[in-house]
């Protein structure tokens, strides 16, 4: 593995100048991290190639990944936990992530969490790449993380059982949190580092961001089957739409015309208009899909847990391009640029 992922970055950007004509497609240029939850792993894959080229070992049932911006750093999230209304004996709830440098042959380094039982699971970068930010889904706090130096700055709790994953606005004054137990999202203010609001939801509320003007705020009600929109400045629900079983994550497309969703139990992919929440297709992909990143206006990925794999579907085509194989249970993903 010496070096392995360092010299797909460089085969990549050669292929990519040398035979233009082949990737006319315009997949991102970068590579696609998955947690490989029943591996304890995590694998990276070459978006142009479609081949997985790197995979190391992390903590004990990996659930969540976040790449820094403008580093070779990347974060895993150590669960601990089968599933979060999972009563298995296996459920050890974890306390830790995962640090690795892609830099350093992947290099992977274990932060602790402090005291407590944490179960930390949504995971997410500041857009400058000076903090990372985790959900402790056992205390009902998130913990603020400067990855370089790897000290806590601080906590906030959201006052909310089972917080569960974690989107940033883009001038980083907030934080908004997904709640599944109680189905609500939190409002942070980072700045005085106090929770503003609670909004009510439904039940299961888990997939979750916000548009890049500040304006809107997306989520999904996994238990209630339903996709909503919130207006980030009143803090109300604005609009609520059916979708199919189990919507597990919202993400908008860069240019924020779309809503991509992806519908755990029904096995498929749907994609919205952000502005009316109109139904645009909806995309049969893999069996459980799970984990979501939409790095551009041409391409989503998804992450299909009970198939182990990864399917790329066009925003242009609507329709799966390509699929690649994994781990054992894949889960959450994130992007990482070519460096």
């Amino acid at each position: 593995m010496k070096n392995k992922i360092i010299k797909y970055f460089l085969l990549g950007s050669l292929l990519a100048q040398l035979t233009p004509s082949v990737f006319a497609k315009t997949e991102p240029s970068g590579f696609i991290g998955v947690a490989n939850k029943e591996d304890g792993t995590a694998e990276f894959i070459d978006a142009k190639l479609m081949k997985s080229v790197s995979k190391v070992t992390v903590g004990h049932l990996p659930h969540e990944i976040a790449a820094v911006p403008n580093s070779t750093l990347a974060f895993v999230s150590n669960y601990g936990k089968i599933h979060v209304t999972s009563n298995s004996s296996r459920n050890r709830p974890g306390n830790t992530l995962s640090v690795i440098d892609l830099s350093s042959q992947n290099k992977v380094s274990e932060l602790s969490l402090g005291e407590g039982t944490c179960a930390p699971h949504g995971i997410m970068a500041s857009d400058d790449g000076k903090t990372v930010f985790v959900t402790c889904e056992g205390t009902g706090t998130i913990v603020a993380i400067n990855p370089f130096t790897l000290k806590i700055l601080y906590k906030i709790e959201t006052g909310q059982d089972q917080s569960h994953l974690i989107t940033l606005s883009k001038d980083g004054k907030r934080a908004y949190v997904a709640n599944f137990g109680p189905g609500t999202i939190s409002i942070l203010d980072l700045k005085s580092r106090q929770s503003i609001k609670h909004i009510k939801v439904g039940l299961g509320t888990e997939g979750i961001d916000v548009s890049s003007d500040h304006k809107f705020i997306y989520a999904t009600a996994r238990e209630g089957n339903q996709l909503v929109k919130i207006d980030a400045v009143s803090l109300k629900v604005i609009k609520r739409v059916d979708t199919e079983k189990a919507p597990i994550r919202v993400i908008i497309t860069p240019d924020g015309k779309k809503l991509a969703v992806n519908c755990a139990e029904s096995g498929t992919f749907q994609l919205y208009e952000a502005e009316t929440l109109k139904l645009i297709k909806s995309i049969k992909v893999g069996k459980l899909p799970i984990g979501l990143i939409v790095p551009s206006n041409n391409f989503a990925y998804v992450a299909n847990m009970n198939s182990n794999s990864i399917s790329e579907i066009s925003l242009k085509k609507l329709q799966v391009t390509r699929t690649v194989s994994t781990g054992m249970k894949p889960d959450g993903m994130t992007f990482i640029q070519k460096i």
